[in-house]
């Protein structure tokens, strides 16, 4: 395969390009996505090659166990469920999705309550704005589908997000808020990490001290978590806890209760049309096997990038600015799934894993990064996000936003060198393999199918790499040593 990676890497990949029948191969739809992977090093000897490594890889074993529920978190004997959040795991417990079905019920119901006015204040009052307290992954999907998916006709309540333990993004937030018609939702699948608790703690007095009504609490706050006792314990009636399984990893937990902000923000019916857009991306996934199977080739495409042709990053190109968020929830999904050092069975990987993802918005990364992206020294892989969107309300920018980003990327793959000896600082190598993902339009379905199609490319990845996409014990460690400097700091 290295000698297979040099070749490809001395071959002309603009003539590949150019060759229409490979386009049309590379072109693949999936769920309202089309995901074109002509700008990709590869050609057909490399997917071969490829395919051979995933039918000597466990994949296909560790997929099997995966959708019929038996654990995939080795380190915490944990099955992974999230898929059956959405209803993609049809080979599943009947009682198991029937719970989940029913508490899907609750949530939902709770949301469409609150967006009407018949769930209300202690002094009876419309809430008029949600606070969501959360960080990792019980913040980064939802914030991200809010801010996609909320619409300024609708006449939902406004949705506030506060992660860091910084304090003034707490204050700040506030200041400008009414205790009297502000409704809290705690998310934390432990109900114990540091930043969440703090936070909530300091909200919780906030309110105290200007509502001085105990009882009050009964009808402000809801917990969105896997420890419901915990909850209790802070002061929140069983009525406003919202529970999701232990086998909902954090990260994957935007399928779950944890989505209640994003149902208060659009509804239950948009919200549905989110998680079945997943689900769609899920059946394809579950019955589609080999190159037929688009997360699987993307995986492997990944792994030629990041193992053979030594690719160091991964860049998230988005040119929509509702996708603003997209890069730092995809860094959370790639590189705390698969920023692993150990394979499945304990031993020291003897070969590279996820790379660095990192990213941001076109056209304003043309403007910072994308400097080095053309004529750096790095090599790196990236994929373009793009919406054609004809309901734009101002189609010129539309327009400009699709020029640009498939200028980047002919220039990215294609290079330009000139001619004249005197101005080699213009040249552009090029030959950066990449993807470019467009969608007709961004909304909750094609949200939901995006986000499930990065969720099964990470799968395939730690199946292909033997390593625990499930777990993630290296953040562990600094948590236990902030806490002792923490005492002191505090004295």
């Amino acid at each position: 395969m290295e000698q297979h990676a040099q070749s490809v890497l001395a071959s002309e990949g603009a003539q590949k390009i150019r060759d229409v029948g490979r386009r049309k191969r590379s072109h693949l739809p999936i769920a309202g996505l089309s995901i074109d992977h002509s700008r990709q090093l590869v050609d057909d000897s490399t997917l071969d090659i490829l395919l051979n490594l995933y039918k000597q890889s466990n994949a296909k074993k560790i997929k099997l166990g995966y959708l019929n529920g038996a654990p995939v978190n080795l380190t915490e004997n944990l099955a992974s469920l999230h898929m059956a959040m959405r209803d993609g795991m049809p080979t599943l417990d009947p009682k198991v999705r029937q719970q989940i079905s029913l508490n899907r019920e609750r949530y939902l119901e709770f949301a469409e309550r609150v967006r009407s006015g018949a769930t209300r204040s202690y002094n009876n009052k419309i809430f008029t704005d949600i606070v969501h307290i959360g960080i990792g992954g019980s913040h980064l999907g939802q914030e991200l589908a809010v801010e996609c998916l909320n619409d300024s006709r609708d006449r939902g309540p406004n949705i506030h997000f506060l992660s860091n333990i910084d304090s003034r993004p707490l204050t700040n937030l506030l200041q400008r808020l009414k205790p009297e018609t502000t409704l809290f939702l705690l998310a934390s699948k432990s109900f114990s990490t540091t930043e969440t608790k703090i936070n909530s703690l300091r909200a919780k007095s906030w309110f105290l001290e200007r509502v001085d009504d105990e009882n009050a609490i009964t009808s402000h706050f809801c917990a969105l978590t896997s420890n419901p006792r915990a909850a209790e314990e802070f002061g929140i009636p069983e009525k406003m806890v919202f529970t999701f399984m232990p086998e909902i990893g954090g990260r994957f937990s935007v399928w779950s209760s944890a989505g209640l902000p994003i149902a208060l923000a659009i509804g239950s019916k948009k919200y549905l049309e989110f998680l079945e857009g997943a689900r769609v991306v899920d059946e394809h996934f579950v019955s589609q096997d080999e190159l037929s199977n688009i997360p699987l080739l993307t995986a492997l495409i990944g792994v030629w990038n990041y193992n053979f042709l030594h690719c160091h990053s991964l860049a998230i190109l988005c040119y929509d600015q509702r996708l603003r968020l997209l890069p730092p929830y995809l860094q959370q999904l790639f590189m705390e799934c698969n920023g692993k050092s150990t394979t499945r069975s304990g031993e020291e990987c003897e070969y590279t894993t996820m790379p660095i993802v990192w990213g941001g918005q076109g056209t304003e990364g043309q403007h910072a990064y994308h400097q080095l992206l053309h004529q750096g020294t790095s090599a790196f892989a990236a994929d373009f996000i793009a919406i054609t969107d004809k309901n734009d309300p101002i189609a010129e920018h539309r327009h400009w936003l699709n020029a640009h980003a498939r200028a980047q990327s002919k220039v990215m793959s294609e290079g330009w060198n000139q001619k004249s000896n005197n101005e080699r600082f213009k040249n552009i190598r090029g030959h950066h393999p990449h993807t470019n993902i467009v969608m007709d339009q961004l909304e909750a379905s094609e949200l939901g199918s995006l986000l499930s199609y990065y969720e099964h490319v990470t799968f395939y990845l730690g199946a292909l790499w033997d390593i625990n996409s499930f777990d993630q014990w290296g953040v562990e460690r600094g948590k236990t040593i902030a806490n002792s400097i923490f005492k002191k700091l505090n004295k």
